[in-house]
């Protein structure tokens, strides 16, 4: 009837949208309390109206205004008062590639796995253990570490090429920092393809997530051995091969 204009998307926005319920008066003591306690949410607060105000307010009114002055930049976020990044999303700009939804191994050595998680070992404490899996053979490689770091990352790929029976044609990884800087640096010099799963997709690492399950709960939850951190690595390894050949991972 209009030509090309009727082809366009139409506007969603309700034509009532929901105002505010509050007043100023109140916003402006949410976010004098909020500006003076940087670190209290939304329950807190409430005591705080009532001690300093004699005024009650419910939680998720204060919760609404909170997320206002968020907005507004009057106030900042919790996690970046703690010094915490804030999620961004991962920029490709040089050997790293997003992962394609239809992108599958066909050959071994294709895709391989990896992954990282943090672990409690009974009689040890806590370890950071990194996960290599080929979704074609099964064949999987396992190191722990005391820490997450690029460096620790990008070792574990060299044992990852030492050990694995076949070359590594291409890698997938969730967006994790561990698997940036060093690491994409090796598998660049390296020659191998880097590719990154999309946020909150672990069900494309269903592989890898498999073995961190497997390692967690049967070798080591039921890790009976106190001692050096060398000797469990050692028990990890002999554990990894007796599942390889006995009960091949995701069979």
């Amino acid at each position: 009837m209009y030509g090309l204009i009727d082809l366009e998307d139409e506007s969603r926005i309700p034509n009532k949208t929901r105002q505010s319920t509050w007043s100023k008066e109140i916003e402006n003591r949410v976010y004098r309390l909020r500006f003076k306690y940087r670190l209290w949410g939304k329950a807190k607060i409430i005591i705080m109206c009532i001690k300093e105000y004699n005024e009650i307010i419910s939680q998720s009114m204060i919760g609404r205004i909170i997320h206002k002055l968020m907005i507004q930049n009057r106030i900042k976020p919790v996690r970046f008062l703690l010094y915490q990044k804030i999620h961004e999303n991962r920029v490709f700009t040089g050997h790293t590639q997003r992962w394609k939804i239809d992108m599958k191994a066909n050959i071994p050595g294709e895709l391989v796995q990896f992954d990282h998680m943090t672990v409690e070992v009974p009689g040890y404490g806590l370890v950071k253990n990194f996960s290599a899996i080929c979704p074609i053979t099964k064949i999987a490689v396992e190191k722990i570490y005391k820490e997450a770091n690029g460096r620790n990352t990008a070792d574990f790929l060299n044992t990852v090429m030492l050990e694995l029976p076949f070359s590594i044609k291409s890698i997938q990884v969730d967006g994790g920092s561990e698997f940036m800087k060093d690491f994409e640096n090796l598998c660049q010099k390296s020659n191998i393809p880097l590719f990154v799963l999309p946020p909150r997709s672990p069900e494309y690492n269903c592989n890898v997530e498999r073995a961190n399950g497997i390692f967690k709960y049967e070798f080591f939850a039921q890790y009976e051995y106190p001692g050096s951190f060398d000797l469990l690595q050692a028990k990890l390894k002999k554990f990894v091969l007796f599942i390889i050949v006995k009960d091949p991972i995701m069979e």
